[in-house]
């Protein structure tokens, strides 16, 4: 998987714009209680946000926990369930789920293959005129 971004930022009112392309699998694994991951965009870029490569296991269970930023998760392969807060849903690819600070949330993949997801993190405060969540 090749990763391709753009970042504007304005220095001295002067616009530059870096162009970096990279290849994920030249990133390693981070291996900790909460699965296998990999950073592809971490704090050394944004302060406030990050986007990882999340990978669980054939029938490996997540377990419940919270956090105080909020996480969109797309889902691209494998399948499954996620659990936040009381509500459970079917996950699989295509899927995408937003968790916000403070909800507890777990993940089950249900199949025999890899569950692999994208998440994006963000400490940033969320905007409550989404049309993507409830509040």
């Amino acid at each position: 998987m090749v990763i391709r971004y753009l970042l504007i930022y304005d220095w001295i009112s002067c616009i530059s714009m870096i162009d970096q392309i990279f290849d994920v699998n030249d990133i390693e694994w981070d291996e900790n209680e909460h699965g296998k991951t990999k950073t592809i965009i971490g704090k050394d870029l944004f302060k406030k946000n990050r986007l990882r490569l999340f990978v669980l296991k054939p029938n490996e269970l997540f377990i419940s926990h919270d956090h105080d930023f909020t996480q969109c998760l797309y889902f691209y392969s494998g399948k499954g369930k996620i659990k936040i807060d009381d509500a459970i849903t079917e996950v699989y690819p295509g899927i995408t789920a937003i968790v916000l600070p403070n909800q507890f949330h777990e993940l089950e993949n249900t199949s025999e293959e890899n569950m692999e997801i994208l998440v994006f993190e963000s400490e940033d405060q969320y905007s409550k005129d989404s049309p993507y969540v409830d509040f």
